[in-house]
């Protein structure tokens, strides 16, 4: 599992960077990215065509998170401080 979480870490990264700004297109939100079963499944389904295993799932699914709340944050910040 190891080995499939280094190989598909990247893609799970690069698919919660990307993915927040279609987010903020539909729902605005000058709040931290938000840890909720709505938000966690999010998460799931931007990386659920990569593997079968739940496991690695979900370890994916956490990457996607932490890149989709480093992204939020750099895109509500100049937001925020311009307000």
């Amino acid at each position: 599992m190891a080995a499939g979480f280094a190989q598909l870490r990247g893609v799970a990264a690069s698919r919660g960077h990307w993915g927040v700004d279609a987010v903020l297109a539909r729902a605005p939100s000058r709040e931290p990215w938000p840890d909720t079963p709505k938000a966690r499944a999010w998460a799931r389904r931007r990386v659920a065509d990569l593997t079968r295993d739940a496991r690695l799932l979900a370890l994916l699914a956490d990457e996607v998170t932490r890149y989709a709340a480093k992204r939020w944050v750099a895109v509500i910040t100049p937001v925020v401080t311009a307000a």
